[in-house]
């Protein structure tokens, strides 16, 4: 739980910086370990849009991938979010929800901060998986042994 909290806070102070080239380094580490881990998922899985509803539903792209071995990501990314505010996390996404329809995961964990997000009724709230960063790589948390790359 202490990594979790200690990469958290490190990157809301890039964040908070404007430290644009760390939090891009971090993404692509963590997304290039996490394709090496689940290769299959990453080269032959399955990929499927998925429907943002609410307030700012536009302003957020979300698909899944999955395979028949279990393995599971969803990937979501805020775009054009200058209009939600100079800082695009948490509160400001309002009633903004994913909808997971029937898929198996009831929890959730981000790839990049390690925050384990819960599947309330099947809706997700964006303002809870945008809650450090307006980017998030969620895996089911049975999949993750959730180890943060260092």
């Amino acid at each position: 739980m202490a990594a979790v909290n200690d990469r958290r806070a490190q990157l809301e102070r890039w964040r908070d910086a404007m430290q644009v080239s760390e939090l891009k380094m971090l993404v692509a580490r963590e997304l290039l370990a996490s394709r090496r881990e689940h290769a299959a998922l990453m080269s032959v899985g399955e990929y499927e849009r998925l429907m943002v509803v609410g307030e700012h539903a536009g302003q957020v792209l979300a698909f899944r991938r999955w395979e028949s071995g279990g393995d599971e990501a969803i990937v979501l990314v805020g775009r054009c979010t200058a209009s939600i505010g100079s800082r695009p996390v948490g509160g400001p996404w309002g009633n903004t929800r994913l909808n997971l329809g029937g898929h198996r995961a009831r929890a959730w964990r981000c790839l990049l901060h390690g925050t384990r997000i819960a599947d309330v009724a099947r809706d997700v709230q964006i303002g809870d998986v945008f809650s450090v960063l307006p980017v998030a790589v969620l895996v089911p948390d049975r999949m993750s042994s959730y180890e943060l790359v260092s």
